[in-house]
């Protein structure tokens, strides 16, 4: 009777949880015996990414990092700025090494590498093949592809349905795309300074009211850490009906809700390569890339009332301090998470976090940004199709200064540049290439005032020949630098200063275009209204018959 009992109170427990997909064994046979590391070589641990590494996880990048330097505008090399910015402060390939271990789980192998997995050996350092260790350095580069990035803008995008702060909804889709052979990712958020990391799902259980999503980490590797699976112990806990979450992180961390983001992602959306996102997408889904580093942004907002965070703190270090509620949200906007967290190497994090945000569909819009500086050097950017705005500002007394970028990529985008810091300079470079032809031009202004009384603002001319230049309410005084790239060809008219008269526009433009090395500067005052166009008062530019 004993053994008939016994059976009956198994089946019982069978028939209330419900699993799904892979079991147990999962996790010994189909996962990495290494831990999460970043990449190594023979020299050691790397804070920079290599270029030939970065050049292989995204399509058509410039082979020569100093020839993609000097592109104009150089948006490989901007992008890689900005993902480099993260990898060196990060000590993780969470990402690569799940998203490596499912497409092998799935089509037996990949790049050179096939399954069983636990064959490849290492350690605390990761895995002892340097060839392993670059592909999954690749595979991390993956998470930043252009439909990685447009995924985590559909999930961690407040506005479109809080996926992020669903976990009922990620165990949804994990269970869909676990039952359609299209191996998930999940990616965790901490609340606090927006560190992530992303782990493997193979199984799911759900009860009256809990749901389980069973897990490999890759900070827990096998046998190494295998109380932590022998023990199931490796799992998210949801509660059904209240919707909180909580996933023992290590011994000392847990991370879970209000405040902390899941979701998932399918393998079949982050495996293929793609071109660097940001010169891809048309107006609805076009990508612009702000990175910021040595300052903070405290407030980005729109002319219609919306703002990304509820309030203009000087620093913003938690999830919950982005707006969420969706009549003031600004939509479309998020700001990437360092989903690379190693447990162990968390206190070997080489530095502070940089602030990068991605934006999509804002052709035409105008943003304003309110930069919280500490008094420290710091470096603003802001990158899309064909076009870049670049802004350095000297250290000094702390303060606001605030950026607003009007008609955002568009043939008449504007900056509007403000400082209450004092006699704050800054160094400007507009980036942009000419429609339809093989030019591109760089205009560098330095030493920049733009006093809180007396705003600056820049623009370009429709055909990119003159820089136009305004002060609100006193005259302007600066340096101008001008680079110009026609097939390939570089030249450049050396730095020259400018002063202009303040409240009325006033167009720039070298003497003659074809021969800007000996260049010298005009200047002519604008008839008003020169909106919304920007058109030149100039005769045809020398290059327009070349176009």
């Amino acid at each position: 009777m004993r053994k008939i009992t016994l059976i009956l109170t198994l089946s019982i427990v069978v028939f209330l949880a419900i699993p799904s997909y892979a079991g147990d064994e999962f996790v010994e046979q189909h996962c990495w015996r290494f831990e999460n590391t970043t990449y190594f070589t023979d020299a050691g641990e790397h804070t920079v990414l290599p270029w030939e590494i970065f050049t292989r996880s995204f399509i058509g990048i410039c082979s020569d990092s100093n020839d993609a330097k000097a592109q104009i505008p150089p948006l490989d090399y901007a992008f890689y700025k900005a993902y480099n910015a993260a990898f060196a402060v990060t000590a993780g390939n969470c990402f690569g090494m799940s998203l490596l271990a499912n497409i092998i789980y799935k089509e037996e192998g990949h790049m050179g590498f096939c399954k069983p997995i636990y064959t490849y050996s290492g350690d605390f350092d990761g895995p002892a093949s340097p060839k392993l260790d670059t592909v999954i350095t690749i595979m991390q580069c993956h998470e930043w592809s252009h439909a990685g990035i447009m995924w985590m803008v559909e999930n961690m995008d407040l506005t479109t349905g809080s996926h992020a702060k669903d976990p009922n909804y990620a165990y949804t889709q994990i269970d869909y795309y676990l039952s359609m052979g299209d191996l998930p990712l999940v990616t965790l958020v901490r609340d606090l300074s927006f560190v992530g990391h992303t782990l493997i799902p193979y199984r799911v259980e759900e009860t009256s009211t809990k749901r389980y999503i069973y897990l490999h980490d890759p900070n827990k590797w096998y046998p190494h850490d295998s109380l932590f699976y022998d023990n199931h112990e490796n799992y998210i806990e949801i509660n059904t009906s209240t919707g909180s979450w909580s996933y023992k992180f290590d011994d000392t961390e847990t991370w879970d809700s209000p405040d902390g983001y899941i979701f998932a992602t399918p393998m079949s959306i982050v495996k293929p390569s793609s071109r660097n996102p940001l010169q891809l997408g048309c107006a609805q889904d076009a990508l612009n890339d702000i990175f910021l580093t040595g300052a903070n942004i405290s407030q980005i907002t729109d002319d219609e009332g919306h703002k990304f965070y509820k309030t203009s703190a000087s620093s913003h270090n938690r999830l919950s301090e982005i707006e969420d509620n969706p009549s003031i949200k600004l939509k479309n906007i998020i700001r990437m998470p360092m989903t690379f967290a190693s447990a162990r190497r968390a206190s070997r994090r080489r530095g502070n976090a940089p602030e990068i945000y991605f934006t999509r569909g804002y052709p035409g819009k105008n943003l304003n940004f309110e930069i919280a500086s500490t008094g420290k050097n710091y470096k603003f950017e802001m990158a899309g199709k064909d076009n870049i705005i670049r802004l350095a500002a000297p250290g000094g007394s702390s303060g606001r200064d605030n950026f607003e970028i009007k008609n955002l990529s568009t043939n008449n985008q504007e900056l509007i540049l403000s400082s209450r810091r004092g006699a704050a300079k800054f160094v400007v470079e507009l980036h942009q290439t000419i429609p339809g032809s093989k030019v591109a031009r760089l205009f560098k202004v330095t030493n920049l005032q733009a006093p809180s009384s007396s705003p600056v603002r820049l623009r370009l001319a429709e055909g990119r020949d003159a820089l136009l230049v305004k002060g609100e309410k006193s005259a302007v005084s600066c340096n101008l630098e001008i680079t110009q790239v026609v097939d390939g060809k570089v030249t450049k008219m050396p730095s020259r200063a400018i002063n202009v008269s303040g409240k009325e526009w006033q167009q720039i433009i070298p003497s003659n275009w074809n021969k800007l090395n000996g260049s010298t500067i005009k200047v002519n005052k604008l008839k008003m209204p020169i909106d919304p166009l920007g058109k030149s008062t100039m005769p045809p530019d020398p290059l327009d018959k070349k176009r």
